[in-house]
């Protein structure tokens, strides 16, 4: 029986209860369609499960064959992993016929425009991991076979022929080669490395010449085409004249790869990717870790393993040592020390199969939220002040020589100063553009930071999407798009989140990751047609905007805020995360009713009561943001006490992102202060050295606002056990603000050595900025 639907995405293929179930499916949306729509590729998740297969459930099958994917050769494409083994598993469960085949179709070559956010490399990756960790799957390769514009074999005979191979072997126990060479391992040694294949047959063959499409790459992770030649029947050795000493090859990995290795059938060898030691490349979700209250680390791990798998554990250049078996899904460390610690999960006992890598310097998350609300730092109580230094990365991004971040990083040290908080996105699409055209330079750039932030012990709180209009216009949409699941935009901030979260979440720098900067400012406002995003041109804005379209409700951004919140949380799941709003506009909640047709427009600019406020400041900060973020200027103090019970009631602990005074109004900074540590454990001041363009609340340790840095420190203290009461913990200050001009000295460090500070400090963001 076939069913099958061109042009969906396999989340569409997985019932709601198999998502519900498995917290890596969590992405997918919920909603559910009874019948096939007329466009399933623009409807809710689990249509064609819930349409198509579901019904045919009370009938017995003998296997499933699978052939799907250029849907989510799309940044979702980091998810196909767990989405296939989920689906798999669901399947399974509700037919209710055990393991029963499952048969996966391994995307051809593509010959179609290649753009920077899909990859059929990684899709490919995906089908032959969950072929090979899967019970009773298996994996037809048909890379020879496509080629074309057309991302589907125009020759359709080759693909069912494997098919049937594949099922007359692994189903009917014909005694027959069932696919084409699968990499099963590898050893390296001084001159190169001998890769293992499975599936050989009577001998490895190259397809017209020598062989083709293999790459290898040093530490560096940069690829150079390599020589390979047969050695034996089942073994390539591939050498390198420009990489010596080899840490990783891969085979085939492009979107349409010049393939000629096969076995003694002719069956084409699947592309794939290999670390020195022969493993398959590292699935970053494998592995995860998370810390407790006590100061110990759990370490758990994908469990669809067989029972030889196992996980070791080497720190400080030790020889690796056991820590668990894989089977039992979960082992608890002692907490991890500051030096480097190697995690590693392996799918047999002598060390041949590779599945997960990571690397820890010290606690993951040194800073957590627990149930309660309560902010700890690397498991004590904590409250403190830190520093908004939106520029950090802003000015090596400009200007990739300009390394002043690391005397700025020195100086927070050196005050004592424990976190910042900054821009990661680059603000302007121009800017932000990088990522995605020259990956390895932006990260080169963004690396200097992280490390610099490590090597003076100063935490980051990293914002990821610091405008609305950013993505939208990289992607050449508008706005309206940030609430549609699979637009450009949405891809794009997926892929970026996704990267910039893979890369940094074991760096104990990082203490939490934000959505946004004041998303929640430009919402829902009846004459939103006047705080339309600019059009600088030269920055990367389109040159007009749509007074419809380009316009901002709280339902616009809720959709993608859950989005990424909850890949942030699949990816890292033990730090902070925050939404980045500014504290509700006193009329916000009457505002949303109004833009939602609840309320007429007469009622818009209302004053919402302390209930309605706590109703819209709630709805837009959802699980899984457990930091309630809101940002303090002029009269906002007098607010501050309602919104701290908010986050009480909620089990969020209150950041107050921003606060600041400029010159003028420096006569509030004492009452603004005292409130925010009566009431907020985590705050940052508005700006750290933010000279250009002129800011008139730039602060530094030696210009005319200093004095605010030297209020702000001496009473950021961490707390042992047992806490203390909030006065206890932020006392209300006793003195004036000094007067502008002074100076600061040098305090002494305020936690005990190994932790990162006390003191924190918050930025103002712009309102507007001039390019």
């Amino acid at each position: 029986m076939q069913v099958a639907l061109g042009s969906t995405w396999g989340e569409c293929w997985v019932g709601q209860s198999t998502r519900d179930a498995n917290p890596a499916l969590h992405y997918i949306g919920t909603s559910l369609w009874t019948s096939p729509p007329a466009r399933p590729w623009f409807a809710d998740k689990h249509v064609m499960y819930h349409g198509l297969i579901a019904p045919l459930q009370p009938y017995r099958i003998r296997g499933a064959l699978w052939y799907q994917g250029e849907g989510n050769t799309d940044p979702s494409v980091v998810h196909y992993r767990d989405l296939l083994s989920g689906l798999i598993e669901g399947w399974r469960r509700d037919w209710g016929q055990g393991d029963f085949p499952f048969l996966i179709v391994q995307l051809p070559a593509y010959g179609g425009t290649k753009t920077p956010w899909h990859s059929y490399e990684l899709l490919r990756e995906a089908q032959l991991q969950v072929s090979r960790a899967t019970a009773n799957a298996g994996l037809a390769v048909t890379i020879d076979t496509g080629g074309t514009a057309d991302p589907h074999p125009v020759d359709k005979q080759p693909v069912g022929e494997r098919l049937a191979r594949l099922a007359r072997a692994q189903v009917y126990g014909h005694a027959i080669i069932p696919t084409g060479p699968i990499y099963a391992g590898g050893t390296a040694d001084a001159g190169g490395v001998n890769l293992r294949f499975e599936h050989a047959g009577d001998g490895l063959q190259a397809v017209g010449g020598s062989l083709r499409t293999f790459e290898a790459a040093g530490v560096d992770e940069v690829f150079h085409p390599a020589a390979a030649a047969i050695t034996a029947a089942d073994t390539v050795r591939v050498t390198s004249a420009t990489v010596p000493v080899i840490a990783e090859v891969r085979y085939g990995w492009d979107w349409n790869p010049d393939c000629n290795l096969v076995n003694s059938e002719m069956l084409p060898a699947s592309p794939f990717r290999a670390a020195m030691n022969g493993s398959i490349a590292a699935n970053p979700s494998k592995i995860t870790i998370s810390s407790d209250t006590t100061g110990s680390s759990t370490i758990s791990w994908d469990t669809n393993l067989s029972a030889g798998a196992h996980v070791t554990r080497a720190s400080a250049g030790d020889p690796e040592e056991e820590i668990g078996a894989a089977c039992t899904g979960a082992v608890t460390v002692s907490g991890l020390g500051p030096g480097k610690t190697i995690f590693r999960l392996y799918g047999d006992e002598d060390r041949v199969r590779l599945l997960d890598t990571i690397e820890v310097t010290g606690t993951v998350s040194p800073l957590t939220v627990h149930a309660d609300g309560t902010l700890r730092l690397d498991n004590r109580p904590f409250t403190g002040i830190g520093v908004n230094y939106f520029s950090a990365f802003e000015r090596i991004l400009n200007n990739p020589e300009d390394t002043s971040f690391e005397a700025g990083f020195a100086d927070l040290e050196r005050w004592g100063v424990p976190f910042a908080r900054l821009d990661v996105s680059g603000f302007w699409p121009r800017k932000a553009n990088l990522f995605f055209t020259n990956r390895t330079e932006y990260f080169r750039r963004l690396d200097q930071v992280v490390a610099s932030a490590e090597r003076h012990g100063v935490g980051l709180v990293l914002t990821l999407f610091w405008t609305t209009f950013t993505f939208p216009d990289l992607a050449g949409e508008r706005l309206d798009q940030l609430a549609v699941s699979n637009s450009v935009t949405r891809q794009k901030m997926r892929e970026f989140a996704t990267e910039v979260v893979n890369r940094y979440k074991h760096s104990r720098a990082i203490w939490a990751w934000e959505f946004g900067n004041e998303w929640s400012l430009v919402v829902d406002l009846p004459n939103g047609a006047e705080f339309l995003p600019p059009t600088w041109t030269n920055l990367g804005n389109p040159p007009t905007r749509d007074p419809v379209r380009d316009l901002l409700a709280t339902d616009t951004i809720l959709p993608a805020m859950l989005d990424i919140g909850r890949l942030i949380k699949e990816l890292d799941p033990g730090r902070p995360l925050s939404t980045g709003h500014a504290m509700s506009r006193p009329s916000q909640w009457h505002q949303d009713q109004w833009k939602r047709g609840l309320l007429p427009i007469g009622s818009a600019w209302n004053t919402d009561s302390v209930a309605q406020a706590e109703a819209i400041t709630l709805r837009q900060c959802p699980d899984p943001y457990d930091l309630l973020s809101v940002h303090v200027y002029g009269n906002d103090p007098q607010r501050l006490p309602n919104f701290a019970t908010f986050a009480a009631r909620a089990g969020k602990a209150l950041f107050v992102g921003e606060f600041g005074t400029p010159p003028a109004e420096q006569a509030n900074y004492a009452a603004m202060l005292s409130a925010i540590r009566v009431h907020s454990p985590l705050a940052a001041v508005w700006v750290y050295d933010r000279p250009q363009p002129v800011d008139e609340y730039s602060i530094t340790t030696t210009n005319s606002r200093s004095w605010m840095l030297r209020d702000l420190l001496p009473r950021s203290s961490p707390l042992g056990p047992g806490g203390g009461s909030p006065s206890d913990r932020c006392p209300t200050p006793t003195a004036s603000p000094s007067p502008p001009g002074a100076t600061m000295t040098p305090s002494p460090p305020l936690l005990p050595s190994g932790l990162l500070g006390s003191a924190t400090t918050t930025l103002r963001t712009p309102t507007t900025v001039t390019p």
